[in-house]
């Protein structure tokens, strides 16, 4: 499996045409998943690409390319899969614009974290 799609837009405030915040020029995303060995496991890529954006205050916050990786195992006719991932796999400090309900005008975000999953059908 692959996809991806890209964004352009360019938007302003009707008012003054001054650009809205936390409203990125640029998005971008990449998903790309692999079956390995049985097709029991398989392996994702995710990215996902953030333009600049300006905050409340008129601050500039830089784009950003974040990644996650995903296994997971799945075997056939057994009612258990077992996922583990890597979120933000390479550690990418960014920060999101926030409204006017914050002191702050972003908020960091979480950088590497790491998951496991156990579902089991019945």
């Amino acid at each position: 499996l692959a996809r991806g799609s890209v964004v352009t837009q360019r938007a302003t405030d009707r008012a003054d045409g001054k650009p809205l915040t936390n409203a990125p020029q640029h998005l971008g995303t990449l998903q790309l998943a692999v079956p390995l060995s049985t097709r029991d496991l398989s392996l994702a890529l995710d990215g996902r690409f953030v333009g600049r954006r300006l905050t409340r205050t008129g601050r500039s916050l830089g784009s950003f390319w974040q990644s996650n990786l995903i296994a997971t195992w799945q075997p056939r006719h057994v009612p258990v899969m077992v996922q583990g991932g890597v979120q933000n796999l390479f550690d990418v400090e960014c920060a999101h614009p926030v409204g006017n309900e914050f002191v702050q005008d972003a908020i960091a975000q979480d950088g590497r974290a790491a998951s496991i999953k156990l579902s089991v059908r019945f």
